[in-house]
């Protein structure tokens, strides 16, 4: 569901990009890592409720994906503002901008795939 609506978003603004390019019409994605909103507690507040079931198969990867967020640094959603008043002062735009998003995770989507799901089965 969540990854899959932000790879969707990610191909249309791709194809709409094509599409427009013709028109002079210029389209960008904006690609905010993790920022601190509600959506990280509503997350871990639902992961708690899940852990509670101690005959849950997923309980154990709860728990991993729980230590995970709790790890991970979380930008201010005012660093997004910042970057959409950068990208409004631009003559020409990139395809995507990505905003609070580390340079291990930005190396790390550069990897071939093959590569990626190793990482993501050993490590995650």
């Amino acid at each position: 569901g969540y990854c899959s609506s932000k790879y969707a978003v990610e191909s249309i603004t791709e194809a709409a990009r094509y599409e427009t390019a013709d028109m002079g019409i210029e389209i960008c994605v904006i690609e905010p890592g993790a920022m601190d909103t509600d959506f990280f507690r509503t997350l871990a507040s639902n992961s708690d409720e899940k852990m509670k079931d101690s005959s849950s198969k997923y309980r154990e990867y709860y728990e991993r994906d729980l230590a995970f967020r709790a790890k991970q640094s979380k930008s201010d959603v005012s660093e997004c503002a910042r970057v959409l008043v950068e990208i409004d002062k631009k003559r020409k735009l990139k395809v995507r901008y990505t905003v609070g998003v580390s340079l291990v995770y930005r190396v790390f989507t550069k990897l071939p795939d093959g590569l990626k799901e190793l990482f993501v089965r050993r490590f995650y």
